[in-house]
Order: C-alpha cells, then sequence, then structure tokens
C-alpha cells in the first residue's frame, strides 16, 4: 500500500488488524497494528541528499525501485525477495550490516549502531578519530575508548 501523505511523501506500510503482541511477549497491543515508513527517498536521491533506510524501511525501497541499481542490504536477501516481489537488486545486495552507495545508506534492523556510523560519516558530523572512538566506545563498552574519545575532541 502507498498512500500519499503530502508532496513528495508517502506513507508505505502494512495494517495488521489481528496482531496483538509482537517481539515475544514484550509489546502487547489490542487495537492491531501498522508497519510504517515514510518514502521520501527518491526525490532525495535525485537530488544527491544523504538518504538512510534501516529494517523495514530498506523494504520500501526495494518495493519502489529505488534499490534496483544501487549496492545496499536490508535484514536479509531472501526477506527482500518475500515482501517485495518487484524487487530486482539482487545482484547489488551486500550481506553486511550497513552498506552506503553515494548517499544511500541502507542497513539492517540487527545494526543500529553501524547504521549510525554510517549516517554520522556521511553528514561529516566527526572527524574519522572521534567517529571510530565513539563507535568502538558503543560497540565494546571498553573504557580505553572513552578516554579515546575525550581526546579526540579537544
Amino acid at each position: 500500500m502507498k498512500k500519499l501523505i503530502k508532496n513528495n511523501v508517502y506513507w508505505v506500510g502494512k495494517i495488521d488488524w489481528e496482531l496483538e503482541s509482537f517481539h515475544g511477549a514484550d509489546y502487547f497491543i489490542n487495537h492491531g497494528s501498522s508497519q510504517n515508513a515514510y518514502l521520501i527517498t527518491e526525490q532525495c536521491i535525485r537530488q544527491n541528499k544523504v538518504t538512510a533506510a534501516i529494517c523495514g524501511a530498506t523494504a520500501a525501497l526495494a518495493q519502489n525501485g529505488l534499490l534496483d541499481t544501487r549496492r545496499h542490504t536490508s535484514n536479509d536477501l531472501g526477506y527482500l525477495k518475500m515482501v517485495c516481489p518487484g524487487y530486482r537488486g539482487e545482484k547489488y545486495y551486500k550481506n553486511e550490516p550497513a552498506v552506503t552507495d553515494g548517499k544511500l545508506i541502507t542497513a539492517a534492523g540487527v545494526a543500529p549502531l553501524e547504521f549510525a556510523v554510517h549516517v554520522l560519516k556521511a553528514l561529516d558530523v566527526f572527524s574519522p578519530a572521534t567517529l571510530d572512538a565513539w563507535y568502538q566506545l558503543n560497540k565494546t563498552h571498553g573504557a580505553e575508548h572513552f578516554y579515546e574519545l575525550m581526546q579526540s575532541i579537544q
């Protein structure tokens, strides 16, 4: 399903009225759920702006043909093929936690840290040394990386 929200912004998702629990028993809802993604990316990609998608948002890109000619990743190649029958980007799929192709960033849902690193790098938020120390601190929780991080921002 694709619904225009406003100029160049679409809701692409699925509503499951029968769903009452998800992620095991951790979450419970009484009135169904929707899997939401907002597709604003086509114009951003064409204008060479940083565009990022993680987890199910990568399926929205695949469903709309935006991964057919770009290196990308997702939760799994089989997942994309299952939920996006028109997906044609298999030869560009990389089995990696996060992938950057130009200014398009994609990541598996289980790789939020790697996704953040790719986004921060694309936005040029930190120096390479600061970004690496930040990543290592969050990945390993090693105190030595905290000191590297503090040193890199002085």
